[in-house]
């Protein structure tokens, strides 16, 4: 393959050619690369969504139980045995106090932004899932297609706002990628 930029030097100047139709296939062709950027770029997009307004949270009423449960693993070790109770008298499982941890780690005094934060780290989980899943099968173009659909669509859009079923499609995600590579 021949390189993009080709450096050639005389005597007094150097001269940086650069060969575009090199460059447009490389960013054509089915490299990952160029599709990361788009990833990150595109996560970076919904994270500065869903804090731009981050003086205006509230804490989630049914996440107040996990978010106390996380306080005390973070600060006494105890593991929690089950979540708190929902609106619809289900309870949490364990689990979401578990997904809270990293926000609470980064902001322990802000408890909606701390939810926020984890809900983030779910959604990345999720696309990185989605973008290695679709990019095996389909190729990268495509992955970051379909991750950029999902993103900004309304469902992808809500669970980048909340943390209460994140774990279950991080972790479907997951394992359907799992199952992939296997194979």
């Amino acid at each position: 393959m021949r390189p993009v930029w080709i450096l050639t030097k005389s005597r007094e100047t150097i001269v940086l050619r650069i060969d575009i139709r090199n460059l447009i296939r490389r960013i054509t062709s089915n490299t990952p690369v160029p599709s990361v950027a788009g990833l990150a770029i595109l996560f970076v997009f919904v994270a500065w969504l869903t804090l731009f307004p981050w003086r205006t949270f509230v804490p989630h009423y049914d996440l107040e139980w996990d978010t106390r449960n996380a306080v005390a693993l973070l600060h006494h070790g105890i593991i929690p045995a089950h979540g708190g109770v929902a609106s619809f008298f289900a309870i949490n499982p364990p689990g979401v106090t578990a997904g809270m941890l990293p926000g609470m780690l980064l902001f322990p005094t802000e408890p909606a932004l701390a939810e926020r934060i984890s809900s983030l780290v779910f959604l990345a989980v999720t696309l990185t899932g989605l973008f290695c899943l679709v990019g095996k099968r389909f190729g990268y173009p495509t992955a970051l297609w379909s991750a950029a659909l999902y993103t900004l669509s309304t469902t992808g859009l809500y669970f980048a706002d909340s943390c209460g079923r994140a774990p279950i499609r991080s972790f479907s995600s997951g394992c359907c990628f799992s199952r992939q590579v296997g194979e």
